[in-house]
């Protein structure tokens, strides 16, 4: 409380968070304020969003004692009541006054929503006071929006509306949904193959949707998610289990990464180290930029002009080669993946994105509507 005994929020901790955070990744895209749960995590398909599962937890917080430091546990205000809109009014206020201290004004998102989701009256309060609240959404089903409210990043397992297919079958580019959606990939695991963890990324880069239009624009997944980076195994409540899932109410059923991927790092003595699962990803996520960059430079009006046609179809026959081995490098094909000469594949997609840098001479300039619908 203030010296007028206002409650006010406390953003030390958010501070050294995002202290951190830029330091070393820059300027993030995406940061999901926990602003919400519900009185039940249950994360079980259907049903999502119906009214029995449409609810909102008591806004439960931690009260600080600046003379002592001491913490206690309390409870905030009622839902629909000025008292609770004015609550979350000065954590949205002084929240973006920290993001723009940080550049990061445009990263926020309220969240999580999964298959139980907020009332509308719920929704109202927490985002009292934004201009234009976005929200955060995994959940077995894909929305993009809720009561009225947009969502600006979908993780689904179901409902993405694109599945990996043979390019031969159209061309699909998940980096031009205005929409941050990602594939929840449940049915990866600690256990899975890392042939898995090499290929996956640029498999659903390349989903589609359909068969028309042959060239889609504007659809399909970014990528993968929600997968966590350090959930190491815990003892918590009912025996042995992760960060992750360190208490039943944030357990989210099937959905809790405990499902997925609860980790990509190791425990090391000073903190985290890589494993042979996160160079796995990295460097299929490095592939995915250059395969982004050559595609970008496709779409650019002066392509022909700059690229030249013999090159622009290299590029072409290349990266429609490397979805149809990552698409048959899952499951079975594992074991012919390894003895399929991948790292010539690597080697081949950097020099023609370095061969496209050279002759573009510039960054590229999709003109996406260009494309759409052809």
């Amino acid at each position: 409380r203030d010296d007028e005994g206002e409650l006010q929020p406390n953003f030390d901790v958010v501070e050294k968070y995002l202290d951190v955070a830029t330091k070393h990744l820059g300027k993030v895209p995406g940061i999901v304020f926990h602003t919400w749960a519900p009185s039940s995590s249950d994360g079980h398909a259907g049903g999502a969003g119906q009214a029995h599962r449409r609810n909102n937890r008591a806004i439960l917080f931690t009260m600080l004692d600046p003379e002592t430091g001491e913490l206690s546990q309390r409870t905030g205000p009622a839902w629909g009541t000025a008292e609770a809109r004015e609550f979350w009014r000065k954590f949205n206020v002084g929240i973006r006054e920290v993001l723009a201290r940080h550049g990061l004004e445009d990263s926020m998102m309220h969240g999580l929503i999964g298959d139980v989701r907020p009332t509308r009256q719920g929704m109202e309060d927490m985002t009292y006071g934004v201009e234009n609240p976005v929200w955060a959404v995994h959940s077995h089903y894909f929305v993009d929006e809720w009561k009225d409210q947009p969502v600006k990043m979908c993780t689904a397992l179901w409902g993405v509306g694109v599945n990996p297919t043979d390019p031969s079958n159209g061309l699909s580019f998940g980096w031009t949904n205005p929409m941050w959606v990602n594939y929840f990939p449940r049915e990866m695991n600690l256990a899975s193959p890392l042939v898995e963890y090499r290929v996956k990324t640029e498999v659903w880069l390349g989903a589609r949707r359909g068969r028309t239009p042959f060239v889609s624009i504007g659809y399909g997944t970014r990528g993968l998610g929600r997968i966590g980076a350090d959930f190491w195994p815990v003892i918590g409540r009912g025996g042995r289990n992760t960060l992750a899932g360190r208490y039943p109410e944030t357990s989210w059923g099937q959905l809790s990464l405990n499902n997925g991927i609860p980790r990509l790092l190791g425990r090391g003595e000073n903190g985290p180290v890589p494993t042979v699962r996160s160079e796995m990803f990295r460097e299929n996520i490095q592939e995915a930029e250059a395969r982004i960059f050559i595609e970008k430079a496709l779409f650019d009006d002066q392509a022909e002009e700059l690229l030249g046609e013999e090159l622009m179809k290299r590029c072409r026959r290349e990266l429609n080669d490397r979805i149809r081995v990552a698409i048959n490098s899952q499951g079975e094909g594992l074991s012919w993946y390894i003895s399929s000469d991948w790292n010539a594949r690597a080697e081949r997609l950097f020099e023609l994105a370095g061969e496209v840098a050279d002759r573009l001479g510039r960054d590229p300039q999709p003109n996406l509507d260009r494309h759409r619908d052809n």
